[in-house]
C-alpha cells in the first residue's frame, strides 16, 4: 500500500464556536465549504477536513492538507487578497480562532 503521508504538510486551526453559528460554521469550513472551494483549483492542495471535538460543544480542529509548504505559500501569494478578504467575512461565525502551526510529515 502507498505511503499517501509521506510528502504532505497540513495547516491547523482550533475554532471555538457558539451553538447558534454551529451549522453556518460547519457549512463554511467544512471540507465542500467556502474555503475548501477557494482552495480547490490551486496546485498542491490536497483537501481539508473540519473536526469536531466530543466532549466540548463548538470546539473544532481544522485541517487543510497540501503536498508541501512551497504550494501552501505559493496559493498564499497568489491569492492572498481573497483569502484575507474572506477570511474577515468569516469572522462572525466563530468566537475565537488560534494558530495551532504548520505541520510536516515526517
Amino acid at each position: 500500500m502507498p505511503d499517501t503521508l509521506s510528502a504532505m504538510f497540513a495547516v491547523v486551526f482550533e475554532y471555538q464556536v457558539d451553538p447558534e453559528q454551529i451549522a453556518p460554521f460547519e457549512a463554511t469550513y467544512g471540507p465542500h465549504g467556502g474555503w475548501a472551494r477557494m482552495f480547490q483549483p490551486a496546485p498542491g492542495y490536497l483537501g481539508t477536513d473540519l473536526l469536531r471535538h466530543e466532549s466540548a460543544p463548538g470546539t473544532y480542529i481544522l485541517v487543510d492538507r497540501w503536498e508541501s509548504a512551497a504550494a501552501y505559500d505559493r496559493f498564499l501569494r497568489a491569492a492572498g487578497e481573497r483569502y484575507t478578504a474572506f477570511s474577515e467575512s468569516s469572522r462572525t461565525l466563530y468566537r475565537s480562532e488560534r494558530s495551532l502551526g504548520r505541520f510536516a510529515t515526517v
